[in-house]
């Protein structure tokens, strides 16, 4: 592709050490950055576009977080209640924690860096950040495992498919956040398995993926799973590292040595860094480390298995397993969901089917790659919470019509944390495809989703 711009604009050519094929794809990797967060930041924000209460109150618990009030009383919520309801949204996800005192109900991760981010001038600068962090750890990774090539692909696929700009557009919402977050652990951990010596810099990365990766968990709570995942992944890289630098298999113990036991204190001192700001908050809001907005009585309850009287139906003619209550009736539910799950997930990422061609083609690699592993085992336990086996909600927006068109953002962000194997999967293989014309293919993919964006936002 390189060559192309070359033979394109002839005159680049007196300037090629300047214009080194890496030093290229670092311009046009900035250049896709700069415009996605052109396209998603000067678009006008209107929150009421996204038909959902929660933009609403995202925004005041930022706004209360940044204050430093962590509880509302009667008086303080029905001022805000009233503004809320006048500039055209609700607020639903305040719950009464004790007599006359309302706390936020939902993981305040994003709330606490929008709260941030405010301190220093704007709520959007969350997102910003996120974008440009994720962006970063992407190439780097992706320049060092494939090629400087399948690093720019990577980036432009991450943050300009019609999700992520939606998801990056949308600032008041935890989207966002709730999918970069381990996308910024996971690339680091990978970056890590590929590192070959020891250096300062390793520890340094391993301590950003735990506080990352334990972020992830306070900015959506369903991030448990991978978080798991993660940590998994890491004790296992680390063993193998140990074992390959053991001088002879007589000398390889069941026990970690130093630099190991370095390696994993450095992401679970970044981890317990971010869950103890968790355990700060939920002290300050609630009284208790250990108690969370959820566990107070909500009107979404039904959405939840363990509720009391959960949802058998929802509208529009899709009942949930427990209509039936067999066996047969969870099968038959995953099933449904992948059904109802094809058109949103495929105008939320338009290359999904040659990115689930990549995976196939990975697992075809013998043996197969520990990476390729921890990418299926990431994609399962993103999925796992919102099958429709222990939750409903994602069930009733599956169902709804307009979902299954305009709307397909509210099904498709509870997938968003899909994005890292999506961009580890596809990028190297549109690196191998694409070859000289590919700069008129990336200009045509970006303008189609800068239209798609526009004309969703319009509806």
């Amino acid at each position: 592709m390189a060559e192309s711009i070359v033979k394109a604009f002839p005159f680049l050519e007196h300037g090629a050490p300047l214009l080194s094929e890496n030093r290229l794809y670092r311009l046009l990797t900035i250049g896709v950055v700069a415009l996605a967060l052109a396209l998603t930041l000067l678009t006008p924000h209107d929150a009421r576009r996204l038909r959902m209460p929660e933009p609403w109150s995202y925004e005041l618990a930022a706004q209360n977080f940044a204050a430093g009030k962590w509880v509302l009383n009667k008086d303080e919520l029905a001022i805000a209640r009233t503004q809320i309801r006048l500039d055209g949204g609700q607020l639903t996800q305040y719950i009464e924690i004790a007599p006359e005192q309302w706390a936020f109900r939902q993981s305040p991760g994003h709330a606490l860096e929008m709260a941030f981010s405010l301190k220093l001038g704007s709520l959007r600068l969350a997102n910003i950040f996120l974008a440009l962090a994720g962006s970063g750890v992407l190439y780097l990774l992706l320049s060092a495992r494939f090629s400087e090539k399948a690093a720019f692909l990577g980036v432009l696929l991450f943050l300009w498919s019609p999700l992520s700009l939606l998801a990056n557009h949308y600032y008041l919402m935890d989207t966002f956040a709730g999918g970069v977050w381990p996308l910024i652990a996971g690339g680091l951990l990978l970056w890590f398995e590929g590192q070959k010596k020891e250096s300062p810099y390793v520890t340094i990365g391993l301590c950003l993926a735990g506080f990352a990766a334990g972020w992830s968990l306070i900015a959506r709570q369903t991030n448990l799973l991978l978080l798991g995942v993660l940590a998994g992944y890491l004790l296992l890289v680390v063993w193998v590292k140990q074992q390959a630098s053991s001088q002879s298999v007589e000398k390889r113990v069941l026990s970690l040595a130093a630099t190991s036991w370095r390696y994993l204190g450095a992401f679970a001192s970044g981890a317990a860094l971010a869950l103890g700001i968790l355990l700060v908050y939920n002290t300050l809001t609630f009284g208790n480390p250990f108690t969370s907005g959820y566990l107070y009585p909500s009107i979404y309850d039904r959405h939840n298995l363990w509720n009391e009287d959960p949802l058998q139906s929802v509208p529009w003619g899709v009942s949930t397993w427990l209509a039936g209550g067999g066996i047969l009736d969870i099968v038959a539910t995953l099933f449904v969901h992948v059904r109802l799950w094809l058109r949103p997930a495929t105008l939320a990422w338009p290359l999904w089917p040659l990115a689930l061609w990549g995976l196939v083609q990975f697992f075809r690699q013998k043996p197969v790659a520990r990476s390729s592993w921890f990418i299926f085992s990431w994609l399962f336990v993103v999925y796992a919470p919102y099958a429709g086996v222990i939750f409903f909600g994602v069930t009733r927006a599956l169902a709804v019509p307009y979902d299954q068109g305009w709307g397909f953002f509210i099904p498709s962000r509870y997938l968003f944390p899909f994005t890292f194997p999506y961009v580890w999967v596809l990028s190297p293989l549109l690196a191998r495809w694409l070859k000289g014309w590919s700069l008129a293919l990336i200009g045509l993919y970006m303008a189609a989703n800068a239209w798609f964006f526009w004309q969703v936002l319009a509806r």
